[in-house]
């Protein structure tokens, strides 16, 4: 198992890409932190890891409080003795508004639930990692970065700026032995997917035609992914964007009209 032993804080972990790191994680060995902000999914999900591993713990936490964030990092500690991995994620509805029609309300929801919450859970675990002189971050974000989603403009900025973020942490952190990545995947089919395109399935289709590998990301492909940066597989590797998209990126690009393109 390439990740024995390690405790790996994993937030965004309730559902979707989240869940499928937490499962592959904890199938790698790893004790697991998972952190969402919904409590019932929490319950679920602690439950199920509960039947199957023994070292998890679930936090139920709003990762753009400070004081939540605190919190979480101090729960860890008094269960385990460090921290070793930390992989944040959160899945974000991205509502089809233009920019000129875009509300404060919905701009402020956005970049607090993806850019101050990855921003927040990096410098409270990378001070730990500082102490421990050692550490390993993985931030999910989005193909959005390099091919903006018409119409979800506070997502896409909000994604670029996490890779940004990530970049820093790396270069400024890196004399501390602490590695930092950015994953940025393709359209993931999830259900929060299939919800912006109302589950219509002739639009899905269509989607996929303009894949190359043929299909959709999915929750496990980003998975591997992050388990690969988090390895000693990955040691010299830092301050890196890592896209998994199935070739999407170097395909033509079809725009629905009025139609957000979805991403993780």
């Amino acid at each position: 198992m390439r990740l024995d032993k390690k405790v790996v804080l994993v937030t965004g972990a309730g559902r979707g890409v989240g869940k499928a790191i937490a499962e592959s994680f904890s199938d790698e060995g790893a004790s697991l932190v998972c952190v969402d902000k919904d409590a019932n999914l929490m319950e679920l999900l602690v439950n199920q890891f509960k039947s199957r591993w023994h070292d998890v713990l679930g936090i139920c936490a709003d990762l753009s409080l400070k004081h939540d964030v605190g919190k979480v990092v101090t729960k860890t500690l008094d269960k385990f003795d460090g921290i070793d991995i930390l992989v944040t994620h959160e899945e974000i509805i991205r509502h089809q508004t233009p920019f000129e029609d875009l509300q404060i309300e919905e701009w402020d929801k956005v970049i607090n639930a993806s850019l101050k919450g990855t921003f927040l859970c990096c410098q409270a675990v990378g001070k730990e990692f500082i102490r421990q002189n050692r550490g390993v971050i993985v931030n999910i974000a989005s193909v959005a970065v390099f091919s903006p989603y018409v119409y979800s403009g506070a997502y896409s900025l909000s994604q670029a700026a996490v890779v940004s973020l990530t970049k820093q942490f790396a270069m400024e952190w890196a004399k501390y032995n602490i590695r930092a990545n950015v994953i940025c995947p393709g359209n993931v089919l999830t259900e929060e997917y299939r919800f912006i395109f109302k589950m219509n399935e002739d639009i899905l289709q269509e989607q996929r035609k303009m894949i190359p590998m043929g299909g959709f990301v999915t929750p496990e492909d980003v998975a591997k992914a992050a388990i690969f940066l988090s390895s000693e597989e990955s040691s010299f590797i830092t301050g890196a964007t890592l896209v998994v998209d199935g070739g999407q990126l170097g395909s033509t690009f079809l725009y629905f009209p009025g139609i957000s393109m979805g991403g993780p």
